[in-house]
């Protein structure tokens, strides 16, 4: 049954005739203008876990973060993606961020509020709002250096962009 459940999801979360789901490009400007938190972060543990329903599988993820660019500094802060595995069942979300144990991030961080008041934290445009860091250089910027990034991230929090 619950394979069967994922495999509606799967079908429902790619739209309505089979469409494949897109997610746009996003500047800087508006990565930053929809997180509530940037952070700069280890990736520390992951684990999948059931919805409460049942019928969605949901990665949690741990990051241990390093910098806190925009938004309250914290320790830690726990990520909910969508996909993963448990057990023999496997749930792939083509567009959701991708993290690995022991990595290094940049990552865009929104609170999403849930039903019965509780929120959760995701990237802000799906795998867009997760940025790899290999050393000092950000892969997914050609180049650019982590210190150049938390330049300019801090001028558009500093302008409110």
């Amino acid at each position: 049954m619950k394979r069967l459940s994922i495999a509606l999801f799967a079908f429902a979360f790619a739209g309505i005739g089979g469409a494949a789901v897109s997610v746009r490009n996003m500047t800087l400007a508006e990565l930053v203008r929809a997180a509530d938190c940037v952070v700069l972060a280890d990736v520390e543990s992951a684990r999948s876990e059931w919805s409460a329903d049942g019928k969605t599988i949901y990665t949690l993820v741990t990051l241990a973060v390093r910098e806190c660019w925009k938004g309250s500094p914290v320790e830690r802060v726990v990520v909910r993606v969508p996909g993963g595995q448990i057990g023999a069942v496997k749930l792939h979300v083509s567009e959701a961020a991708t993290f690995v144990v022991g990595e290094r991030t940049t990552t865009f961080l929104r609170a999403v509020p849930q039903p019965g008041g509780t929120t959760v934290i995701e990237t802000v445009g799906w795998f867009r709002g997760k940025l790899s860091v290999a050393g000092d250089t950000v892969r997914e910027m050609k180049g650019k250096t982590v210190a150049a990034l938390r330049g300019e991230v801090a001028e558009l929090v500093r302008l409110g962009r």
